[in-house]
């Protein structure tokens, strides 16, 4: 009897220490209690690797370091090409036919923008209108100085008729001269007429 009541004894104490020893290891396992770690939540939800960063309070990030002017548009340049076109067009339309009627001096400014259009006489009119060739102005405007004159009311609206409204008077049309200031030797009196209005002769 005694010695069964020993056996039971040693028996129940090796027990309370397999349990005691079961718990330490658990305690120190990490893994085992850490299953966020996993790459899923406690409910089965994708996630990433823990980061210690993640459960911290973020800090607020400043962007005025990145604060800039932005760049001028495609929109905001080509309204700036188009202002400076209609200035000139405006000045050339009235050193050359100011005194001419509306539909001549849409007539001059079709001279002009068709050779804008050609693209052999520059990118602007500012281009067109200061050209030379052998030494030479293309519009006499330029070296008599009229071309900076302030432009009358009507020379103002015949550019905007050219360059907003799209008005053509005289298609295709190159060259204009005015007969009675032109020399009968003159270039420009070979050149393919279309028709005259008032003062000024429109040709190819």
């Amino acid at each position: 009897m005694r010695l069964s009541r020993t056996i039971i004894g040693v028996s129940a104490a090796a027990t309370v220490w397999s349990l005691t020893l079961s718990s330490a290891l658990a305690a120190t396992n990490t893994n085992a209690v850490q299953p966020y770690q996993s790459g899923l939540t406690a409910d089965n939800t994708k996630w990433g690797p823990m980061e210690p960063s993640l459960t911290s309070t973020p800090k607020a990030v400043s962007h005025r370091s990145h604060e800039h002017r932005p760049p001028k548009t495609t929109t905001q340049r080509a309204s700036s090409a188009s202002a400076e076109n209609l200035y000139w067009m405006e000045h050339v339309i009235n050193a050359e036919a100011g005194g001419e009627s509306l539909t001549a001096q849409i007539s001059v400014g079709d001279v002009v923008l068709h050779r804008l259009q050609s693209g052999q006489h520059g990118g602007t009119v500012r281009d067109v209108v200061f050209e030379e060739t052998g030494g030479c102005y293309q519009f006499s405007c330029v070296p008599n100085g009229a071309i900076y004159k302030t432009p009358n009311a009507s020379s103002v609206q015949a550019a905007k008729d050219v360059l907003q409204h799209g008005e053509d008077e005289v298609p295709h049309a190159m060259v204009f001269y005015n007969p009675s200031e032109t020399s009968s030797d003159n270039w420009v009196r070979s050149q393919t007429r279309i028709i005259q209005y008032d003062h000024l002769v429109f040709a190819k």
